[in-house]
């Protein structure tokens, strides 16, 4: 092995994701589309390292790649896929740390928290529903066909993912999908058709969210139902956490203070894999002979979801903290918010790039795949445009298109091209839009925990027979339409309490 292997590949790759990110920074403060349509830096940074991936692969007149050093290629889908599978975990460890129980937030509406988290997750499954019936449809049109789609009609439920929580997810998912058919003998030994089929879906999904997201926007503008604001891009907003609080460790003393929020965020992660690792060793009782069964099934979907044991794994760790802060045995707090937000946001970043970047564009020389892939895409913007929509109407009713706009943008895209879109609107944070997908989210993975089940039983389709598919996707359905009569009875029942905190217009 090459020095430069050993010591430099990974990191020459992270260097590259640094200078795209600077460069696509540059692009989408000068090229006026790019500006206008409020397309996140980090998504223009993907598609770029998309492109340069492929690029670096042409070969040159001695038949080796141009784009590659030592035999190993530059921007590797193998090891962006790696840096997007930690980063969204790490991500969520660095969000979850932040302290947001005991602050005065402006503009917080009672029962914005659960309604929120409602919303969320009722686009999860309408999503998940409507996804599996675009891929069984497809599965039954193609089945005697050579189309890839004949080794995955489970795989619509990676829609939810996709655009629901973005190409982290989607990612880790389709992965899992892509090892339990490789198990199956459905997919050939090294198969990545339904990760890249996620990263896809996704990818299509950012899309999704900035361009209709801004075309609906001057729509309303034009019929004067609201405001835009005009370089709301360069306005200087308030962070909603300061930059230390009360009783914190100095910025600098022995030991960094920015140092240790990376160990916490680290220190946290090594609990997760623990965790991970602990539940794995107790699934592993359950197999039978080394057979593959649905605990191995399990097996593999907890690892594609290591975001949520880290949340977890925080969870547990903010409580013990809290705990000697209590009994006095620690005198001072040593997360700061301001710094963990940061922390977030670099890992995030990366994560989108790297994520764009892994997608293999080869796997869609199929016409069945290209198809379902459109039609899944189209319908699943479309769905969820309209349920958001209503659902901003009835359940936010005071501040509307700012719920409305922050939860599009989140639930075909992600976090950050829904306050893009808030922004456009609400550039001050003046609603409750922006604290309600803070808060929500929380509530989100409550209420979604029977979608992540339905996940991992999906898997197994091949098992039980033909009308197993269609069964949980009409429990995902149902279990759709109990959470719209839930949330709908909630609304009612909280209307009356409800106080918010928006300026009157003159």
């Amino acid at each position: 092995m090459s020095n430069y292997v050993l010591y430099w590949g990974n990191l020459v790759d992270l260097g590259i994701i640094g200078v795209l990110i600077l460069f696509a920074n540059t692009l989408r403060r000068k090229v006026p589309f790019l500006k206008k349509y409020v397309i996140p830096t980090s998504i223009i940074a993907g598609f770029i390292g998309l492109g340069l991936k492929y690029l670096f692969t042409i070969k040159t007149g001695s038949g080796a790649a141009w784009g590659s050093i030592d035999g190993r290629p530059l921007l590797g889908g193998e090891f962006m896929g790696i840096v997007a599978y930690h980063t969204l975990a790490l991500g969520f460890i660095a969000s979850s740390l932040r302290n947001t129980s005991n602050k005065e937030k402006k503009g917080v509406a009672k029962g914005g928290t659960i309604k929120t988290g409602l919303t969320i997750v009722t686009s999860y499954l309408m999503q998940a529903g409507l996804g599996l019936v675009i891929t069984i449809a497809g599965y039954y049109i193609w089945k005697n066909t050579e189309s890839l789609m004949a080794s995955g009609p489970h795989s619509g439920v990676i829609l939810a993912l996709a655009f629901g929580q973005g190409p982290g997810n989607a990612m880790n998912t389709g992965r899992t999908f892509d090892l339990t058919l490789i198990g199956q003998g459905l997919l050939p030994v090294g198969s990545n058709v339904w990760e890249s089929w996620g990263l896809s879906l996704a990818a299509i999904g950012f899309l999704a969210a900035c361009i209709p997201g801004i075309i609906y926007i001057n729509y309303l503008v034009k019929k004067k139902k609201i405001i835009r604001y005009e370089g709301a891009d360069d306005i200087k907003v308030e962070e909603t956490s300061q930059f230390a609080d009360e009783n914190e460790i100095p910025l600098s003393e022995s030991v960094d203070k920015f140092t240790v929020q990376i160990a916490f965020v680290l220190g946290i992660y090594f609990i997760t894999w623990l965790l991970l690792y602990g539940i794995e060793a107790l699934l592993t009782l359950g197999y039978k002979n080394g057979e593959s069964n649905i605990f191995n099934t399990v097996s593999n979907l907890i690892w594609g979801f290591n975001f949520i044991f880290a949340i977890v794994a925080t969870m547990i760790v903010k409580l013990l903290v809290n705990l000697l802060q209590k009994k006095k045995i620690m005198k001072r707090k040593y997360t700061n918010d301001f710094m963990l937000t940061r922390i977030s946001g670099l890992a995030f970043d990366f994560m989108v790039v790297a994520a764009l970047t892994a997608i293999d564009v080869t796997i869609f020389k199929d016409a069945g795949l290209i198809i379902v892939l459109i039609v899944a895409s189209l319908v699943g913007a479309v769905a969820t445009f309209f349920l958001n929509r209503y659902q901003a109407r009835k359940w936010f009713a005071s501040y509307e298109y700012e719920a409305f706009f922050s939860l599009y943008g989140t639930l075909t895209g992600t976090n950050s091209t829904g306050i893009a879109l808030l922004r456009e609107i609400d550039p001050y944070f003046e609603t409750p839009a922006a604290n309600n997908l803070v808060n929500g989210a929380a509530s989100a993975v409550l209420f979604g925990g029977p979608l992540l089940i339905a996940i991992a039983f999906v898997q197994n389709w091949p098992n039980y027979g033909w009308w197993y598919l269609p069964v949980i996707t009409l429990g995902i359905l149902l279990l759709f339409g109990i959470y719209m009569i839930v949330g709908e009875w909630y609304n009612k029942r909280m209307a009356k309490e409800e106080v918010i905190e928006k300026p009157v217009e003159e």
